[in-house]
């Protein structure tokens, strides 16, 4: 399978690289014609006004021969007729020139509108609206759209995911333990995050959020803390904050706790390393992850002695169903994988219920 994904991935990469190809040499190519045009433009246009010019000269010799006497009629009207000639051909030439350049006008024109060009000038907010209007063309072209429809939700909810950052791969490796009192989790997370637009600093999201029931013999630190935290190698400062959960009166958890950096950017990609240690009650014998952004290959590695602890894994959301050849869910010799080598999107996640062999009352029964 992983050979497979390799492939498929060589060979995206290979057709980004042939259309970015092309794409050059189709500029290149239009850069080259215009070049062409604007020279012919002017080799036409320089003779039409060096014509003029000379007729125009011609005009002056002819008003100062007409001032003289009698004896230069001849001249006079030679003089006449050559400025007339050269005076009507020079018109001539830039009203030629001046209809070819309302060709070239319109054919830029129609290059612009069907080319992106004119798309770099507009703000954020009329690409918006065309953007809009465009999707409301393609999709419901004899549609009358409420505020409360799918395409609106698809427009303010789903789009702007494509402004953030994405995850390229997301890898999660679970250490379970079970203690005299206490369930141990150590969790090791390596987020490779890869941003759409490279020229545009985007803020990295809270590194930790997770619900936790609070033990009061147990204190914060023992019930939580974090081991590792590091963005490219380097390791950066962190609050935690430990709140009180006012969302669900009726959830088990009644702690959140938020683990925050201090405006942490990155431009084009970056490899999120973070690892953190939790204890819980024995009764608190699940854990579940949901992803935030979409991603491009999940991995999640629940480690555990199988000759203690008896497992159920599950995905949930758009991970729970779909195509086959990008899903794999096994029993290894040290725990349970989950893998997905093709897109998720938020809101998707796994879900794993554990318990002691010796303890057959539990989550799992």
């Amino acid at each position: 399978m992983n050979t497979q994904r390799e492939e498929k991935e060589k060979k995206r990469k290979k057709e980004e690289k042939e259309e970015e190809k092309e794409e050059k040499k189709e500029e290149k190519k239009k850069k080259k014609e215009k070049k062409k045009l604007d020279k012919e433009k002017s080799l036409l246009t320089l003779p039409a006004i060096i014509i003029m010019l000379v007729s125009i000269i011609l005009y002056i010799l002819v008003y100062i021969v007409e001032k003289q006497d009698q004896e230069h009629i001849i001249l006079h009207n030679f003089l006449l007729n050559a400025a007339n000639v050269l005076m009507a051909v020079s018109i001539g030439s830039l009203v030629i020139e001046f209809y070819g350049f309302i060709d070239y006008m319109k054919n830029r024109i129609r290059e612009v509108l069907l080319g992106d060009d004119y798309i770099k000038v507009l703000s954020d907010d009329k690409k918006k609206e065309l953007k809009m209007k465009l999707d409301k063309h393609l999709y419901y072209p004899n549609a009358t759209i409420r505020k409360d429809d799918l395409f609106y939700f698809v427009q303010e909810e789903i789009t702007p995911l494509l402004q953030d950052y994405f995850y390229k791969e997301y890898i999660i490796s679970i250490d379970l333990e079970f203690e005299e009192k206490y369930i141990k989790k150590k969790i090791t997370k390596k987020m490779v995050l890869q941003n759409l637009d490279k020229q545009k600093e985007i803020i990295l999201d809270d590194i930790i959020k997770l619900n936790l029931k609070k033990i009061p013999e147990l204190p914060d630190e023992e019930q939580f803390k974090v081991l590792t935290f590091k963005l490219d190698n380097q390791t950066y400062s962190y609050t935690t904050d430990r709140d009180e959960n006012n969302e669900d009166p009726y959830s088990l958890y009644d702690h959140v706790i938020t683990v925050k950096h201090n405006n942490i950017c990155f431009k084009e990609n970056a490899t999120l390393l973070v690892e953190y240690e939790t204890r819980s009650l024995k009764e608190d014998c699940y854990f579940s992850t949901r992803l935030n952004k979409p991603c491009h290959h999940y991995c999640i590695h629940m480690n555990y002695d199988q000759n203690k602890v008896d497992m159920y894994a599950q995905g949930f959301g758009f991970m729970d169903h779909g195509n086959n050849d990008r899903k794999e869910m096994r029993t290894v010799l040290n725990g349970k994988v989950i893998r997905f080598t093709d897109w998720i999107l938020p809101g998707d996640g796994t879900i794993f219920m554990f318990k002691e062999k010796k303890n057959h009352a539990s989550c799992i029964d």
